[in-house]
């Protein structure tokens, strides 16, 4: 698995970009996203509004943009039921139907779809320890890199059972 250094860097100007995808040594900011049930999807919403723009959105734009995206990634589950029925839990129907409700929790499945919708790869990490003051990040899944090889991913910090969003720092 790759590592990735972790600086505390204060707020700085995260510039949009669609360059290939950044660099082990590249400075990662994190986005704390509300744990609400929604975490996936805001933090998804958030990093694609930001890897697009630099800017990020507002309270009220996320809330929308994360249901928005939910609802988007539900309906691309139906239109490739055939791809990504197998590794859904119990009764596919249901389970979209469930996943379409405000503050149910995502996982890998909406994530290897959410791809198709924002077009872009999206990149997992978590934190590990290093020494005995720092944290590194871990590279733990990526989806997409091979569909959208010359855009930028979305990079997110899952902990466990949350997802943060990760923004690369122009210093």
């Amino acid at each position: 698995m790759e590592t990735i250094k972790n600086s505390d860097a204060p707020t700085a100007h995260v510039a949009p970009s669609d360059d290939p995808p950044a660099t082990p040594n590249a400075s990662q900011q994190q986005n704390r996203i509300a744990g609400d049930g929604s975490c996936l999807f805001r933090a998804i919403a958030q990093g694609a509004h930001h890897v697009s723009t630099g800017s990020l959105l507002g309270r009220r734009q996320l809330f929308e943009a994360g249901f928005d995206l939910r609802r988007e990634v539900c309906a691309e589950m139906v239109r490739r039921r055939e791809d990504i029925e197998p590794f859904i839990p119990g009764v596919f129907d249901a389970y979209v139907s469930n996943m379409s409700l405000e503050g149910i929790w995502g996982g890998e499945p909406e994530l290897a779809v959410a791809i198709h919708c924002i077009q872009r790869p999206i990149i997992v990490y978590k934190e590990v320890k290093s020494g005995l003051l720092g944290k590194d990040l871990e590279k733990v899944s990526e989806y997409g890199a091979d569909q959208y090889p010359r855009v930028s991913p979305v990079c997110l910090l899952f902990s466990g059972f949350h997802y943060d969003l990760l923004m690369q720092v122009v210093q």
